[in-house]
């Protein structure tokens, strides 16, 4: 293998005040340099020492991926996200209801009205928020 076989990512490091390079399949595998190019000449330095001492050390050393490759890690990458994003809102949902419907059989929901306690003695009035008779829906603006 090449050491510009891989797929190399050139980032600046705001912190490190230099370009920091990487191939996406060799961890722990980075150069850096003072510009983008200086920082992948020396990072194919670094891949062919990287390579060398895995070998001495027996470890595998992973092939290069393809942009075919990349893009279906991409694609597996998105698929676990959006089921995490899922089962979250599922979650969130299902807490949600639970606790509505514990709050309804407690007693009536008192969602919608204005917070507005007139004390008289023993006796609290809820004041309704308003009907929809009162809301003003602004024209669509279609034809405009």
């Amino acid at each position: 293998m090449k050491p510009y076989d891989y797929a190399v990512q050139i980032f600046w490091s705001e912190e490190d005040k230099a370009y920091i390079a990487a191939p996406f399949e060799l961890a722990g595998c980075v150069a850096d340099g003072q510009t983008p190019e200086e920082a992948l000449a020396n990072l194919r330095v670094i891949i062919e020492e990287w390579i060398e001492v895995a070998k001495q050390e027996e470890r595998e050393v992973p092939n290069p991926v393809s942009r075919e490759d990349l893009q279906r890690m991409a694609q597996e990458q998105s698929e676990k996200q959006n089921q995490i994003l899922r089962q979250y809102i599922q979650t969130a949902v299902s807490t949600a209801v639970q606790q509505i419907v514990s709050g309804m059989a407690k007693g009536p929901l008192r969602y919608g009205f204005n917070q507005s306690y007139r004390d008289w003695g023993s006796r609290v009035e809820f004041e309704p928020a308003g009907s929809l008779a009162d809301v003003s829906i602004p024209p669509s603006g279609r034809g405009q």
